[in-house]
């Protein structure tokens, strides 16, 4: 409890030191690094307490985190939610232009931990329907940004 004490205190003390050496310093060019100087010192006031006195507790070793792999189950839900998405964005489109009777078959490739790569999207269209598939193939395009290949559906 004395340690608390004491480091709030000193905290107090150095802003006050801080706050008078800044209201001396003349507005001037130099006035700026000095506020700027002043907050260094105030953080490292304020972080120091917490490392015992030594900031080298405050290194990370980045290619251990680097080495951590994401739970493949989150992201296999990541890749299947996606694609759900993805697919009512695109029954969205079909809808607008009265196609009810569709297909979609999304192929999504793991690039890496971050990010997916949409490999390849397949709308199945009916023989009624088929004759409107420059239409949907522009609108996908233009609102999702992806390519599509429609073909008959058996």
């Amino acid at each position: 409890m004395l340690d608390l004490k004491n480091t709030v205190l000193s905290v107090c003390m150095i802003c006050i030191a801080l706050s008078l050496i800044e209201m001396l310093i003349p507005d001037s060019k130099s006035k700026k690094s000095v506020k700027t100087l002043c907050s260094l010192i105030l953080l490292l006031s304020l972080i120091l307490p917490f490392t015992n006195g030594s900031l080298s507790d405050l290194s990370y070793d980045f290619d251990e985190y680097n080495a951590v792999s994401p739970d493949m189950s989150l992201l296999n839900y990541i890749d299947e939610k996606s694609s759900v998405i993805l697919q009512d964005e695109i029954n969205r489109i079909l809808i607008l232009h009265n196609i009810k009777d569709s297909e979609i078959e999304i192929i999504i490739n793991r690039i890496d931990a971050g990010s997916i790569d949409i490999k390849g999207t397949t709308i199945y269209l009916s023989n009624e329907d088929y004759e409107k598939r420059e239409i949907i193939i522009n609108e996908v395009k233009n609102q999702l940004g992806i390519d599509v290949l429609i073909e008959r559906k058996d």
